[in-house]
């Protein structure tokens, strides 16, 4: 049996925890258990993980409890000998982990890059963020053997030129069999929605600064001047929440904005959708726009967005610096528009979870 440690994951859950957690769930329990490394003191996914036979382990503060935090690292290693680790990174502020597990001698140690720009909150953090992570950046190659990137963009973020001809792009891939086109569950989602009438614009993320959903707002509040049957979803939750419904006020649009909190689920959610949208600041890649197009929704996304996004031909990159109205006009033009063949076009572009997670099982079976 193997066993593996994996690090970086949150509530509430994302992108990043959606992809990881939808791979190793399909990991034969009898050959791979996973195991689960954390800031905080609960993880919503603590149940199917120990369910699995897994285990979730919850660090202290990294900076006030410097001491507890390191005889908490120094613990876990100690428990278990690990075959590998998986550290999940938006940025190289912290690499302790994959420094623990080399001193322990794991022999897999894998950093797995998410992102495209590093992201901080408060003056202090706009100063430490940067340093730290251009302070790791040159040693990473001492801790990490194996470097992983959800898009090529992503990985030569992350790491450097050193290293870039060692990068594996792992796709972050999606259940066409859960994410697919249905047309009755789109109706009846429609109508438990109350939106039987609407065009739908969508969007499923974290609200937190990064995903740009202010900007959001501000582009759907011109659409629907010109289109009142408009509505806009937005499913996800996150710290800018209540910012968000502040503005919506402001803007007049409380009434045509649907704030759906965080959904487990959310196939449905994206079927209900006329067009999806994601304004991202940056996006690894964006894993909310093979979802949608997997359900056959026609997306428009920032140019902030890897292009590698776009795996039915059914995505407008637009901007971020580009007058409203040009947004407005690639999103209303995407007004009755479907993807034909969705889910065989994941499949094509290798984005389809079924095969893409026989070869992660593969690789750690090793």
């Amino acid at each position: 049996m193997k066993r593996i440690l994996i690090y970086g994951l949150k509530d509430p859950i994302g992108g990043v925890e959606n992809v990881v957690l939808s791979y190793t769930e399909r990991f034969p329990s009898e050959e791979i258990v996973c195991d689960y490394l954390l800031f905080g003191t609960s993880f919503s996914q603590e149940p199917s993980i120990t369910a699995r036979g897994g285990k979730v382990y919850y660090l202290p503060h990294r900076v006030r409890q410097r001491a507890a935090y390191r005889r908490a690292l120094h613990a876990v290693f100690q428990t278990h000998t690990y075959d590998a680790v998986w550290v999940n990174l938006a940025g190289l502020t912290n690499i302790d982990v994959l420094r623990f597990a080399k001193a322990y001698g794991v022999p897999v140690r894998i950093a797995h890059s998410h992102g495209t720009r590093l992201y901080w909150s408060g003056l202090l953090m706009r100063f430490l963020v940067p340093l730290f992570h251009y302070l790791h950046k040159p040693f990473i190659a001492r801790y990490a053997t194996h470097f992983w990137g959800c898009s090529q963009p992503a990985g030569e973020f992350l790491f450097p030129r050193t290293v870039h001809d060692r990068l594996t792009v792992l796709h972050n891939a999606v259940d066409t069999a859960v994410f697919c086109a249905d047309a009755e569950r789109r109706s009846a989602m429609r109508r438990s929605l109350r939106l039987e009438n609407a065009t739908v614009i969508g969007h499923v993320a974290r609200l937190s600064p990064e995903k740009n959903q202010g900007f959001l707002l501000d582009v759907f509040e011109q659409i629907h001047q010109q289109f009142p049957e408009t509505r806009l979803l937005i499913v996800g939750d996150g710290e800018c929440r209540e910012a968000l419904q502040e503005k919506a006020a402001q803007l007049h649009i409380t009434d045509c904005v649907l704030f759906c909190g965080f959904q487990s689920e959310t196939a449905d959610y994206y079927r209900a959708c006329d067009v999806f949208v994601l304004p991202s600041l940056s996006e690894g890649l964006g894993i909310s726009l093979i979802e949608a197009q997997a359900c056959g929704v026609p997306c428009v996304a920032s140019a902030a967005v890897p292009r590698e996004a776009d795996v039915t031909d059914a995505v407008r990159f637009i901007g971020l610096d580009e007058p409203l109205s040009v947004w407005c006009k690639a999103i209303t033009e995407q007004f009755g528009r479907t993807i034909p063949d969705a889910a065989q076009r994941i499949q094509k572009a290798e984005y389809d979870l079924a095969t893409e997670s026989k070869k992660l099982q593969e690789f750690f079976k090793r």
